[in-house]
């Protein structure tokens, strides 16, 4: 490994200890974040703003209950998963495992460790952490919310990446003020991406694995499927 790729993977690393670790300080600090009178397009703003300053510990509090339920039941699996259990997970579920790991490539087996230390401790961790970064920025990167209407109960605004639809909208739930269903989003996101790996061409394949090997070459190798805590 060259010296320039071994400085680019160790300050990677250290970005994500650091916003991981100030996330965790941060526990219950973002409970006050967002104003219960806050509009859907005033929640969206301040998400977009946290996310992009890498303002981690707001971010809980902007997303719905069903979303960071699901963030942090990822967790335990996202560090301890292996190839035989991952598979028997949704193909949404894979997927996140997966891609989420590839982002995380960097960090050593001790950060790993560390991290589950975390999730086994009595002590709660952020549902939404520094290892949502680079995920986040798969979906939001430059994007606007265009006008957020309720129809038939729900409540929703078209996503738009300068200026051009993406195809993506964003729902808000009203739980003590409104809030993103991230999780929601991002599975619509899957879901775009998966489509041209549905037909009968990939029958009796992995699609999700598919769909990761096209998108990512080598960075999509079989390491992925491994606990990251196991041993060698």
């Amino acid at each position: 490994m060259s010296k320039s790729v071994s400085r680019k993977a160790a300050v990677k690393r250290n970005r994500f200890a650091t916003v991981f670790c100030a996330a965790l300080v941060s526990l219950f600090f973002s409970a006050s974040c967002s104003s219960p009178s806050a509009s859907p397009d005033e929640v969206y703003r301040e998400f977009h703003a946290a996310w992009r300053n890498r303002e981690v510990h707001k971010l809980d509090a902007l997303v719905s209950e069903s979303a960071r339920q699901y963030f942090t039941g990822l967790q335990p699996w996202l560090v301890r998963g292996d190839e035989e259990s991952i598979k028997k997970l949704s193909p949404f579920d894979q997927y996140m495992i997966l891609k989420l790991r590839m982002d995380l490539d960097s960090l050593e087996r001790e950060d790993w460790v560390n991290w589950y230390r975390v999730l086994e401790s009595d002590s709660e961790s952020h549902a939404l952490s520094g290892y949502m970064l680079e995920m986040l920025e798969d979906v939001f990167h430059q994007t606007t919310l265009g006008t957020v209407d309720s129809i038939d109960g729900v409540t929703a605004g078209q996503l738009y990446r300068l200026g051009s639809p993406t195809g993506l909208s964003i729902r808000f739930v009203k739980e003590e003020g409104w809030k993103i269903e991230l999780a929601r989003v991002l599975q619509d996101a899957f879901e775009q991406k998966i489509a041209p790996y549905l037909s009968d061409d990939y029958t009796n394949r992995n699609r999700v694995w598919e769909m990761l090997k096209a998108q990512y070459g080598d960075r999509a190798n079989r390491a992925l499927y491994r606990s990251r805590i196991a041993n060698d």
